[in-house]
């Protein structure tokens, strides 16, 4: 039993394997099926599993095991195309003159799961979705090692919208985007699995979700994980969709400031003070040695005294927002909003 294939070709469906595979002995494996000039290749952990597809030249059908970071380094030790030969329980990667050996596992030591189906599905710009990953993902808990819901990406379909967004407790970052189907569907993805859906950039791209499951299909991969245990609240009865008091900043002058902060703070000193009146903000931070103060120039609409905010969220806010930089409040309230063409930023008041 043999196949041919292209080295570029594997390289670079094995690169979009192997971050799914897992950490115990029998996920370390993945399962390549040859179906003639059809290479299919499986790889799954606790939560997630993946399939790829690539071309190859055979005439054969069969399955084979083998250990997928190992066969990663052999595949990238060759150049062009190698010939890979299935033959007394070893796999044999040859090119020219140059020959691999690895030995093959028994299929038992590659347990596949059972083909999950999904009565939803959504055809959704790609774009869109890993745009909306990648502006919520700094804001999950990375560091909370439970399957807590604040360690994942919550996916809220809601009636023609779908809002993709994340929180650590302090912080809610949403992004709002219209969808063709009229589905209600709450889950909340492991922060692994967003980050690698954020890697595809150019596929077809749809998604199946369910309150247990979801699934992603692109081109050539299938996607298929559990959902994170937990209710993650509903968007619209936690965030409001504006407030009538607003102040703008220039955003070049606030990073100015920050700059400014960057360079004295203290680890522990994490409250910064705006005081506003109509045209200026006094920017106070207090530190071990002393207190540090700025005015600058500000639009303000509304009223407003004084507002604490935790400086810690702020500079990541910055990145996602434009030449302007608005802060919606309500007076004595808990919550400023932020806003940034389909994206609202959420960051609690320092009380």
């Amino acid at each position: 039993m043999n196949f041919a294939v292209e080295v570029k070709e594997i390289s670079s469906i094995l690169k979009r394997v192997l971050p799914f595979v897992g950490k115990v002995d029998v996920q370390k494996n993945i399962l390549l099926k040859i179906n003639k000039n059809d290479l299919v290749v499986k790889a799954h952990n606790e939560a997630m599993s993946i399939t790829a597809k690539g071309k190859i030249l055979s005439n054969d059908e069969f399955d084979v095991v083998v250990e997928g970071r190992k066969f990663e380094k052999y595949v990238n030790a060759f150049d062009d195309y190698i010939d890979i030969e299935v033959k007394d329980n070893v796999l044999t990667l040859k090119e020219n003159k140059s020959k691999l050996q690895l030995p093959i596992i028994t299929n038992e030591f590659y347990p596949e799961k059972p083909s999950t189906i999904i009565e939803n599905r959504i055809e959704f710009p790609l774009v869109d979705f890993t745009n909306g990953i990648k502006k919520v993902i700094d804001f999950a808990n990375k560091e909370i090692k439970s399957e807590a819901t604040t360690q994942g990406i919550n996916l809220d379909f809601c009636k023609n919208k779908l809002n993709i967004s994340a929180t650590n407790g302090n912080f809610l970052s949403i992004c709002e985007y219209d969808i063709t189907d009229d589905l209600e569907v709450n889950l909340t993805i492991p922060i692994r699995l967003a980050q690698e859906i954020a890697k595809y950039n150019d596929e077809n791209f749809v998604i199946y979700p369910s309150e247990r499951t979801i699934k992603f299909e692109f081109e050539n991969i299938e996607i298929i994980s559990s959902v994170l245990g937990g209710k993650f609240p509903k968007i619209k009865e936690i965030i409001p969709e504006g407030y009538e008091n607003n102040v703008t900043f220039e955003k070049k002058e606030l990073e100015n400031v920050f700059k400014k902060i960057d360079l004295i703070k203290d680890e522990d000193m994490t409250a910064i003070y705006f005081d506003f009146d109509k045209e200026n903000a006094k920017v106070k931070y207090t530190t071990k040695n002393g207190i540090f103060e700025d005015t600058i120039s500000c639009d303000l609409k509304g009223k407003c005294d004084l507002i604490k905010l935790s400086y810690k969220y702020l500079p990541i806010i910055m990145n996602n927002l434009e030449e302007k930089v608005t802060f919606e409040y309500e007076q004595d309230g808990y919550l400023i909003l932020f806003r940034n063409k389909n994206n609202r930023m959420v960051l609690a008041v320092c009380k």
